[in-house]
């Protein structure tokens, strides 16, 4: 929620901001700006700056809701909200928990596809958005407006991998455990309408690029990811054999006050230590 405290000069001060300093590639607008001087800026950075003047720190994303909830906000305190110019189609854009990290690693900036889409890739034009999602984690992770074709020809994903390529700019990145969970799509996107579209989920997910037909599925999805989700908990399982280990049962190290996570097993097997954080369970 926006706190009710920000004022008029507050969000000047944080467009002023930005026009000195500018727009972070993940905090940039797709479907509206706040115009002042005839200029236009993404709201929901605004009002995230805004709160820095008003209160002394940053909003963050996931504490407040872009769209109405912000528009509403500005226009009450006087400003204008302009939809952008533009029917952009939207994409699916697939990859890996590996590809992803590799094409963030690289800079972003171009999406690959393999040979046989070239036909489908053909069909994408500037403008267009890309929304990212990691198979096998089921996370939608990002939004890319698409520039136009690329000649980068670098080994993002290893030699002669992906060659279909395209130039993107990264309008939202996230790292897969912060980012939107294909659970919270249920019943909002008609690919996923309820528990019997799983798994296939009409056959929606399974390979890229792959146009969005229903417009408003893409929409959804870029709204969850604008607003950005709080980094998930995990809950872990904890299995530890306490028979004839006294030191299991009672004790500084017994079941409960301790995690037993081995290294090695009997036959010399490694074991995985798992990277525990705080606030997990």
């Amino acid at each position: 929620m926006i706190p009710k405290n920000i004022e008029r000069e507050d969000v000047i001060q944080a467009i002023e901001e930005i026009a000195r300093s500018g727009v972070p590639y993940h905090r940039a607008s797709v479907r509206y700006n706040v115009i002042y001087d005839d200029k236009p800026y993404p709201p929901k950075y605004v009002i995230s700056l805004a709160n820095r003047y008003a209160n002394g720190s940053e909003l963050e994303p996931s504490e407040f809701n872009g769209g109405v909830e912000t528009n509403d906000f500005l226009r009450a305190l006087g400003f204008t909200i302009a939809e952008r110019s533009g029917e952009n189609n939207y994409w699916l854009d697939i990859f890996t928990a590996a590809t992803w990290k590799e094409f963030k690693e690289a800079g972003a900036h171009t999406s690959g596809f393999p040979e046989g889409r070239q036909n489908t890739v053909d069909k994408v034009q500037p403008g267009d958005i890309f929304l990212c999602y990691v198979t096998g984690l089921s996370r939608w992770v990002g939004a890319l407006e698409v520039v136009g074709p690329s000649d980068d020809d670098s080994p993002i994903w290893g030699s002669g991998a992906y060659p279909v390529r395209l130039e993107v700019k990264p309008l939202i990145l996230r790292d897969p455990e912060e980012g939107v969970p294909l659970a919270a799509l249920e019943g909002r996107v008609s690919f996923f309408q309820g528990p019997s579209d799983r798994p296939a989920y009409k056959f929606f997910l399974r390979s890229s690029p792959k146009h969005f037909k229903r417009r408003e599925d893409g929409e959804t999805i870029l709204e969850l990811l604008e607003n950005g989700f709080k980094r998930l908990k995990l809950y872990w399982i904890e299995k530890t054999l306490v028979k004839g280990r006294a030191d299991r049962i009672n004790g500084d190290y017994a079941l409960g006050k301790a995690l037993w996570s081995p290294q090695t097993g009997k036959t010399g097997q490694t074991f995985v230590t798992p990277a525990y954080r705080k606030g997990e369970f």
